[in-house]
């Protein structure tokens, strides 16, 4: 399993198309959860950044209110890169 998972971090494109897509699709079920998991999720952090990002409005903090954009923008694109798995 672990061999599987570092193919398909490093080289993926050897991996065969379903085991590809069976990880893929494994990642996304994790990290796009909607419940109460154990870990981050994307919708929990997300969630996260929508709080500070009003907090650092509503206290004029331009540094962090840019750092959180540059966070979410990073968290769009893992969002994006996983939600059609």
């Amino acid at each position: 399993y672990f061999a599987k998972k570092l193919m398909y971090e490093e080289v993926p494109e050897i991996l065969p198309k379903d085991l590809y897509k069976e990880i893929h699709r494994g990642i996304a079920k994790r990290i796009l959860s909607l419940n109460n998991e154990k870990w981050n999720t994307i919708p929990k952090a997300c969630d996260e950044i929508d709080t500070l990002r009003a907090e650092y409005e509503d206290n004029g903090d331009e540094e962090r209110l840019a750092i959180t954009n540059d966070i979410n923008s990073f968290l769009e694109e893992i969002k994006n890169k996983y939600q059609d798995a």
